[in-house]
C-alpha cells in the first residue's frame, strides 16, 4: 500500500499519473494496477477513506479516458481510450482491448470490495459506468465471439486475453445482478465469448511474430512461422533475399529449402 500511496498523481482530482513517456500522462492500465488494491485494502482494514479514494479514481479516469458512443435503442454506451497526455489536444481515441479489460475488471473488483465493506457512497456511479461499458463492448464483439486488439478496428487481430477478461466480467456482472442477461441480451455475448475455452482445448496457440495464432498441431518453431501449406507449417531455415525470391529467382532460396516444424520433414519448392 505504501507504493500505491506514493504513486505520482496529477490534477485537482489527484488521478494516478506518470511522467513518462510524456510529462503528466494517464494510462488505462493503471486503473487495474492501483485502484482494486486501494478498494480491497479499505474493505479488509475497515479504511473507508481508501475505498472512497478508489471510487474517486474511477471518477477521474472516466473524466479523462471515457469516450461516449452513439446510443443504441436508448442505451448509453462507450469505450475507454488507452492513453491521455495532458499537453495534447485533442486526445486520440485508441480503445485497446486489453486496457478496456483492465477498466471493466477494476469496476467489478471495486463493486465487490464495496459490497464486502458495506460501503455505498459512489456505488451508483460505478455501476452506471459498468453498464455503459458493457453495452459498448457488446457492440464491438466480433462474430467469432472474441474481441479485437483495437476494439473498433475489425482489421486488428482477435485478442484472447481481452476476450477472457470481458467474458469473466460479463458473467460475474450477471451473477451479481448488476446486469440482466435476459433483459439486455448479454447471455449470448457471454456464451460466444466462452467459446474461446473450447478453442483453446481443441487447438495449439503459439506466438507467431507479434500475435497469437491457433494451429492444428503443436508448434516447436523458435522463429516466426511464415506460411502454412498442406498441413505442414513452414518456416525459412536460412536467410534469403526476399525481393529476388518474390520475383521468382530460385537461386535466392535458402540452400536447405523449407523445413516443417511439425514433423521435421524437409520440404522442397512445392511444399510437399
Amino acid at each position: 500500500m505504501n507504493c500505491i500511496r506514493r504513486q505520482y498523481r496529477i490534477g485537482k482530482d489527484r488521478i494516478f499519473g506518470r511522467l513518462r513517456p510524456h510529462y503528466n500522462t494517464v494510462w488505462l492500465d493503471d486503473m487495474y494496477m492501483g485502484i482494486p488494491a486501494l478498494a480491497w485494502y479499505g474493505a479488509l482494514k475497515g479504511d473507508t477513506a481508501s475505498i472512497g479514494d478508489a471510487v474517486s479514481q474511477i471518477r477521474a479516469f472516466k473524466a479523462r479516458m471515457w469516450v461516449s458512443l452513439a446510443p443504441v435503442g436508448g442505451i448509453e454506451r462507450g469505450l475507454f481510450r488507452h492513453g491521455w497526455v495532458e499537453e495534447m489536444n485533442p486526445h486520440p481515441f485508441f480503445p485497446w482491448g486489453r486496457a478496456n479489460g483492465w477498466a471493466i475488471l477494476t469496476m467489478c473488483e471495486v463493486l465487490d470490495a464495496m459490497k464486502a465493506a458495506g460501503y455505498t457512497e459512489g456505488r451508483d456511479e460505478v455501476l452506471d459506468l459498468l453498464r455503459r461499458h458493457v453495452a459498448g463492448l457488446c457492440a464491438v464483439q466480433d462474430k467469432t465471439g472474441m474481441w479485437h486488439q483495437l476494439l473498433n478496428d475489425p482489421s486488428s487481430y482477435l485478442e484472447t486475453s481481452a476476450t477472457a477478461i470481458f467474458t469473466y466480467c460479463l458473467a460475474h456482472a450477471i451473477c451479481e445482478g448488476w446486469i440482466d442477461a435476459l433483459a439486455h441480451g448479454y447471455g449470448p455475448v457471454v456464451w460466444a465469448g466462452g467459446e474461446m475455452i473450447r478453442l483453446l482445448n481443441s487447438t495449439h496457440p503459439k506466438m507467431n511474430d507479434s500475435a497469437i495464432h491457433f494451429y492444428p498441431t503443436e508448434q516447436r518453431a523458435t522463429e516466426p512461422i511464415f506460411t502454412e501449406k498442406r498441413n505442414h507449417l513452414l518456416i525459412i531455415t536460412n536467410s534469403y533475399d526476399e525481393k529476388n525470391y518474390n520475383q521468382g529467382n530460385d537461386a535466392c532460396r535458402p540452400a536447405d529449402g523449407w523445413r516443417c516444424e511439425c514433423c521435421g520433414r524437409r520440404l522442397h519448392h512445392g511444399g510437399a
